[in-house]
């Protein structure tokens, strides 16, 4: 019988060995009915829930583990996907099992599953996904601030947030990264083309997912941020990835944390939505300052162990990051954001690091 799942294959991580570099032990394996051994047509007398209890079955043939792409970047991170083999159907047929010869039987289209993945190595891992957790917190601050995000002094139930995505490390040296499908690099978009093809659905997708992503990385002290650290899918909604540099510590060419492109101010302010981006981003600030010592308290206990000291945490969260040790009024701090902000688009650093970056992918 033929059973359909989006998830109807699975890598199975058997073994990790204990040898210096920690080779692993992968299988295959695939979703499979379970009999009624009880019954001489099995299917006929199981219940509905009976049907829906499943086996995993380790397999040879049917599963099959795929080599899509190898990213061109240092590291060399590896896009892999899953699949298995399905009997084509004979189309002319209205039982199309009946009258199929074993030769057409044995006639077989691979069909993939979703989501694929990226193997990656050279970095540990286990910062992205404390870096992840900390999204889905903040997400979760914003979602229960509807107040403080208003349009004509009414709350809005579409507040800013962040993309997520999911992370499995292995060891401190690889892991595997759930990949975005139907996405593009931030560097490659054609601003002047983009205003023309979206609706105002869309214009609010990437105004609050680029809202929530540059806030969050600020806090976070998230540095890097060339725009090949940025992708866009295709609801338009921004996606911040790589996670090298926290906690403020930068590369020798950096950009402003609050980094877009000039080309997008430029379209948002065409559109009349660049003041509410400005705006949403010192709002967005102040629900996590008020936060703040619980925010550091969870960076404290997710990055134990990593090499990570808690003095540079609490450095940067406190300073930076929230300005927690700093006593003036919420709202001229919040201006200092907001200045922040503006000028990021124009400044010479971000600039210099977009051109450096470009030059770094063609030689």
């Amino acid at each position: 019988e033929q059973i359909d799942s989006d998830v109807n294959c699975y890598l199975n991580i058997d073994t990790v060995f204990s040898s210096k570099a920690s080779p692993i032990l992968l299988s295959l394996s695939r979703n499979e009915l379970k009999p009624n051994l009880n019954s001489s047509n099995p299917d006929s007398n199981q219940t509905e829930n009976e049907r829906s209890k499943f086996e995993q079955i380790d397999s040879d043939v049917n599963c099959y583990l795929n080599i899509d792409t190898v990213f061109s970047s240092k590291a060399s991170p590896i896009l892999l996907s899953l699949s298995r083999n399905e009997l084509k159907p004979n189309l002319n047929s209205s039982n199309p099992d009946s009258n199929q010869t074993e030769n057409e039987r044995s006639k077989f289209e691979r069909i993939k599953s979703m989501p694929r993945f990226i193997y990656k190595t050279e970095d540990n891992l286990s910062q992205d996904l404390g870096v992840q957790i900390l999204f889905t917190l903040f997400n979760q601050l914003f979602k229960c601030s509807q107040n403080v995000f208003k349009i004509n002094d009414k709350p809005t139930t579409k507040n800013p947030y962040i993309n997520t995505y999911s992370i499995l490390p292995i060891t401190s040296q690889y892991g595997y990264i759930e990949m975005k499908e139907s996405t593009t690099e931030y560097s490659n978009i054609d601003w002047s083309k983009w205003s023309k093809e979206i609706d105002k659905s869309s214009v609010k997708n990437l105004v609050n997912s680029a809202v929530g992503g540059a806030v969050a990385c600020h806090v976070l002290g998230v540095r890097d941020r060339h725009h090949g650290n940025i992708l866009l899918n295709n609801k338009h909604e921004f996606i911040p990835i790589d996670f090298g540099f926290l906690w403020g510590k930068t590369p020798r060419i950096d950009a402003p944390s609050f980094n877009i492109a000039p080309e997008m101010r430029k379209e948002l302010q065409s559109l009349g939505v660049w003041k509410d981006y400005v705006e949403r981003c010192v709002r967005s600030w102040e629900v996590l300052r008020e936060k703040g010592r619980e925010i550091v308290e969870c960076c404290k206990f997710l990055f134990r162990g990593l090499g990570v000291g808690e003095e540079g945490i609490v450095e940067w969260i406190e300073g930076a990051g929230l300005m927690l040790k700093y006593e003036g009024e919420l709202e001229a701090l919040g201006k200092e954001i907001a200045v922040w902000v503006e000028t990021a688009p124009e400044s010479w650093g971000n600039w210099l690091k977009q051109k450096t970056h470009q030059f770094k992918k063609y030689v």
